[in-house]
């Protein structure tokens, strides 16, 4: 059982890249409906795989309109990095890293959600490696070993986004945890002809928003996520808040992590560390905790 400090809230800045799918919406969600959980900040990181040159805009306003939805004005939707990294060594400057950097020199006690690209976590360890080292960062994204890596490298998004930064989180991976999309985090999928009725039957805003989200993402574009053969969709960022909200049920394992080159091979015969890893999720326990932070969410 993982023990976490004996706090009201677990203070969190989340960066996300909000509307490279769906899943970041309801993560935002999620964390803002918890009691146990206080959001400092939303930082939109880019993905200019999927968005191109304006991405970093478009998330910011996705990540906006559900923090409005949410009626939580008191929480500051931010911009992270425009593009990624051209190297290892490049920290790339941002309005997120700023809001960052000044919490923890202010010594706020906070971690940081990462749902998206490392690019703006990658910034903060290279710019400001002795603050960095004290902030926790669970990120989602990588591979917990070379058969998943092999079988999925071209399916995870996040890490081939910026494959620069990648290497800088691994290669700087004092408090850092990784939930990799297999083979724990792809259980947590809602099969929609059950979900969406679920999730309109509350008649809230930010929920009939999260519904049709997740219908539009369905046409032409779900896939089978799970061995089902109904339409699925999985969550997949909705397990970062989990891992504080619900602990015991986000399982992790210390874990070797190997040299990544540029072109975002990993090298499993030469490892740079141990970190926790997710290797498997109590999606039930993950699901009914949702549920109960969207009720607390406001009509």
């Amino acid at each position: 059982m993982k023990k976490l400090p004996n706090v009201a809230k677990r203070k969190v800045v989340m960066v996300c890249d909000t509307m490279n799918e769906i899943d970041d919406q309801f993560a935002i969600a999620y964390a803002l409906g918890s009691p146990l959980l206080e959001v400092l900040a939303v930082v939109s990181s880019h993905n200019t795989l999927v968005h191109g040159h304006d991405s970093v805009n478009i998330y910011k306003d996705e990540a906006q309109r559900v923090v409005d939805l949410c009626q939580r004005s008191d929480v500051p939707c931010l911009k992270g990095a425009s593009r990624p990294m051209e190297d290892i060594d490049e920290c790339l400057p941002s309005e997120g890293l700023d809001f960052i950097v000044n919490l923890a020199k202010q010594g706020v006690e906070f971690s940081i959600l990462g749902t998206g690209p490392a690019t703006d976590l990658a910034a903060f360890k290279l710019g400001y490696p002795d603050l960095a080292k004290k902030v926790p960062i669970i990120w989602a994204g990588s591979f917990p070993d070379e058969a998943t890596w092999k079988k999925y490298k071209y399916g995870e998004l996040n890490a081939r986004a910026d494959i620069a930064a990648w290497r800088v989180l691994y290669r700087n991976h004092e408090n850092l945890v990784v939930l990799p999309g297999w083979p724990g985090v792809v259980k947590v999928a809602v099969e929609n002809g059950v979900f969406l009725p679920e999730l309109r039957s509350k008649n809230k805003a930010i929920l009939n928003f999260l519904a049709e989200i997740l219908e539009k993402w369905g046409h032409g574009k779900i896939k089978m996520d799970m061995d089902s053969n109904r339409p699925t969709k999985v969550l997949w960022d909705i397990v970062n808040i989990a891992y504080y909200t619900i602990p015991d049920a986000v399982i992790t394992r210390e874990m070797p992590i190997p040299e990544i080159d540029s072109a975002g091979s990993m090298y499993w015969d030469r490892t740079v560390g141990k970190i926790p890893v997710c290797m498997d999720v109590d999606e039930v326990a993950i699901m009914k905790d949702f549920w109960a932070a969207m009720e607390r969410l406001p009509n």
